[in-house]
């Protein structure tokens, strides 16, 4: 769980003041820009080790609040120390449903076996016009229960507006970003890549989808010649 360069960026852009953030664990911030007046975290030198990273690990705590965000952080266990502890396979408390301007999911839900309730649980947090963010694997094999398409994205907020759908690839100090133009279409990822998504999350309630070529052609039928 972490924020690179452009989930930071994402957050950056999404911040309002006096906002809330859910995070899904303790995001470990690495990014290469300077974050100025903010420490870095206490096992800084453990977390570069276990991210192959050689830059500072920012205080994700003390970056939030800088941005002027009350963060509120759940996980399974407290591997960080700030987490409250709650079990993303099951459904959301209902004291945080509705509640948060920004939901992170900093490569968490791939790590839930019941991925689609961890899912509902993002969309269920965040209020109506508050942002979601996701960036989870697209193909890392073994790194979590599940890689995740980018067609689960647009079908699962079909009635939410999705701002960005974007493939990160490279190593984690030198990492690049494009733009995936057909979600829907079949294609072959770079190898370790991950998705990152960005949500404006609609008044409607979270339903179940189903899946877009099902949809579209239920008889299962090719075109017409």
């Amino acid at each position: 769980m972490a924020i690179d360069d452009f989930t930071f960026q994402a957050i950056w852009e999404a911040k309002v003041p006096n906002g809330e953030i859910l995070c899904l664990g303790y995001p470990d911030i690495l990014v290469h820009a300077e974050i100025t007046g903010v420490g870095e975290h206490p096992d800084a030198d453990r977390i570069r080790g276990w991210h192959g990273w050689n830059g500072r690990v920012y205080e994700a705590s003390e970056v939030f609040s800088k941005m002027g965000l009350r963060a509120t952080y759940l996980d399974i266990v407290r591997s960080r120390g700030p987490e409250s502890i709650h079990d993303l396979n099951e459904p959301l408390a209902a004291d945080l449903a509705g509640r948060f301007d920004i939901v992170l999911d900093p490569g968490t839900t791939e790590h839930c076996f019941n991925v689609g309730q961890a899912f509902r649980n993002v969309r269920d947090a965040a209020k109506p016009g508050g942002i979601i963010i996701h960036e989870n694997p697209l193909s890392m094999v073994n790194h979590g229960f599940w890689n995740i398409n980018p067609g689960t994205y647009h079908d699962f907020y079909d009635q939410d507006t999705v701002h960005l759908c974007a493939e990160v690839y490279g190593e984690v100090n030198k990492k690049k970003i494009e733009t995936i133009r057909k979600p829907y279409a079949r294609f072959t990822p770079r190898d370790n890549a991950s998705i990152l998504v960005v949500v404006e999350k609609g008044a409607g309630p979270t339903i179940w989808p189903q899946q877009r070529k099902y949809r579209h052609n239920p008889q299962l039928l090719a075109p017409a010649a």
